[in-house]
């Protein structure tokens, strides 16, 4: 009895995330970098809502691990300041993703940005995807929780096109939530 009481608990979670509702993706903290540096971390902090397939927030993002070689062939550390414009995958109201970055996460949500360098001193402009997953829909932290940010390729990506990064929070929380 207790089992089939927790399932349909479950269904319910399920369904009313499903509904059209505000979301919001917020929280921040850290990743190892994806080449495995000893001291390559990568800081980051998200605060984006969501209601009625409309987007406001922003999410900042440093690599302070190794120097990126950028379509221009400069050496520079990837450090942006971008605004959301839309949902990853046509068809989602509000970024919604069945994916998993690292086989971790199941509560995912994919979206567009457009960027610009920090400092800002050559006012280039660049675009490229972020996906953030919340392993367990909770504010409780937890090292489930992953995020993926991938840079277009020039000349649409801007100063650091080509970029990829990803992983497990090594530190911080994701918090995807959705209100009705």
């Amino acid at each position: 009895m207790k089992t089939k009481v927790i399932q349909f608990g479950l269904i319910g979670v399920v369904m009313l995330l499903l509904l059209n509702g505000c979301k919001t993706v917020r929280g921040g903290g850290w990743i190892n970098n994806w080449n495995g540096e000893k001291d390559g971390k990568s800081t980051f902090g998200i605060n984006i809502t969501c209601k009625n397939s409309e987007y406001t927030g922003h999410f900042t993002f440093h690599d302070h691990g190794d120097k990126f070689k950028g379509p221009d062939g400069k050496l520079r550390r990837v450090s942006l300041k971008a605004r959301i414009v839309g949902a990853l995958e046509s068809g989602t109201s509000c970024g919604d993703a069945n994916i998993s970055l690292m086989g971790l996460g199941e509560h995912c949500t994919s979206y567009m940005f457009t960027y610009r360098a920090q400092p800002d001193k050559s006012g280039a402009e660049g675009s490229g995807a972020i996906d953030f997953c919340d392993a367990r829909y909770s504010e409780d932290p937890d090292d489930k929780d992953e995020l993926k940010i991938q840079i277009d390729s020039a000349p649409s990506g801007g100063p650091y096109a080509g970029y990829l990064n990803y992983g497990a929070l090594g530190g911080g929380n994701l918090i995807i939530s959705v209100e009705k």
